[in-house]
């Protein structure tokens, strides 16, 4: 496959330290980059790529972020078992919500609507993922809707859904699957093989849903067509030892991908995504 070159590269302000950059998402307008890491979440100015606010961790470390689809809300989700909501624009602290087996949440995601919540778990990370879950929120009440396991008993390190709604992808720590959920019917409509066999650590779907990223434990993001689960493209992140996140921008240009150095990657993916 063709060679696929980094346009931009940010340095987490605890890059150095120990820390991981665990999470990266666009605004919904693309002009801001949330990433998170073990200390807190940075935003920042994706022109200037400066550093433009930040929100200190409230309850222990961060593993992801995401926008809601207005960019008005941001979802923190917690080694502790917590998801923090806050105010995108004041940085308040809105509600916190609690994973029901009180395990590490891996990853949150808004539905297109913005009403709902997924949040995924695992049950033990220092032993490479137990039996994992995620949890689909009405983010309206802050009530569970409902709850979905995962097929190999393995930990759930990502989540996210098609702009439509009509499919959740939630990538497999254990085996390095990512399965595709129908969110109304609960039922299992396909899965997506990392060629490494390594685990997926974090998924998200382009803009149009025409694409999915998938960033694996080994250093690579691979570009998946949602309808027939062809692989389209590999991105290699540069001296990385694990992707721990990947965002679209909104037009689906460009796509962030976060790794366990502390470096986010900007790639032009424009021709895979149109």
């Amino acid at each position: 496959m063709a060679t696929h070159k980094v346009i931009a590269t940010l340095t987490d302000p605890n890059s150095g330290k120990g820390v991981n950059v665990s999470a990266v998402m666009f605004s919904p307008d693309g002009s801001r980059l949330a990433d998170a890491d073990d200390v807190g979440i940075y935003i920042w100015n994706v022109v200037s790529h400066k550093n433009a606010a930040d929100l200190q961790d409230q309850n222990g470390d961060y593993t992801d972020v995401a926008f809601s689809p207005d960019g008005n809300i941001i979802a923190a989700g917690n080694g502790d078992g917590s998801i923090e909501l806050y105010n995108a624009n004041t940085k308040d602290l809105l509600n916190t919500l609690t994973d029901p087996n009180g395990a590490n949440v891996t990853s949150v995601a808004f539905s297109h609507g913005g009403n709902v919540l997924a949040a995924a778990d695992w049950t033990d990370d220092s032993q490479g993922g137990g039996p994992g879950n995620f949890y689909l929120w009405n983010i309206i009440d802050h009530k569970l809707i409902t709850k979905f396991t995962d097929p190999d008993g393995g930990g759930v390190d990502g989540v996210a859904f098609s702009p439509l709604g009509n499919i959740v992808a939630a990538a497999d720590v254990n085996k390095g699957t990512t399965y595709l959920w129908n969110p109304a019917t609960r039922k299992l409509i396909g899965a997506l093989n990392d060629p490494n066999g390594d685990s997926v650590r974090s998924v998200a779907f382009s803009p149009n849903g025409h694409v999915l990223a998938a960033g694996d434990g080994d250093g690579s993001t691979y570009l998946w067509n949602v309808a027939t689960g062809q692989l389209v493209a590999t991105l290699s992140n540069p001296n990385s030892n694990g992707i721990t996140a990947v965002s679209f921008n909104a037009p689906g240009s460009i796509l962030a991908t976060a790794d366990f150095n502390g470096s986010i990657c900007l790639w032009n993916v424009t021709k895979y995504v149109s």
